[in-house]
């Protein structure tokens, strides 16, 4: 079973890695407004470090695993998925976290 489900991917491989890279440069840009966050409130300076740390290695993360799916899919839709997955870790990631309010009005 595994090995079919492997067979099937295999095609999609760029794709998936690139939504992985989406991910990580969420996570690194969530990381950087915990710690402006923290920086912000003035108390527990030592946070600001772990959230600074958490967002280099992620960011750092992300740029090798980005560059992995472009060597593995079509351009187009690797930066179509990255974009949609850096997209949706940032306003999930906003509301669920930190709280941020949802848009309203015609236009959001």
């Amino acid at each position: 079973m595994l090995v079919a489900t492997r067979r099937r991917l295999r095609p999609h491989a760029g794709a998936l890695v690139g939504a992985g890279s989406g991910l990580l440069f969420g996570a690194s840009d969530l990381a950087v407004k915990a710690g402006f966050g923290v920086a912000a409130s003035g108390v527990l300076k030592p946070a600001v470090g772990i959230w600074l740390a958490t967002a280099l290695i992620t960011g750092i993360g992300a740029q090798y695993v980005s560059a992995r799916s472009l060597q593995l899919g079509d351009v187009i839709t690797v930066t179509a998925l990255t974009g949609l997955a850096v997209n949706t870790a940032n306003i999930l990631g906003g509301l669920a976290a930190f709280g941020d309010p949802l848009a309203s009005g015609v236009l959001g």
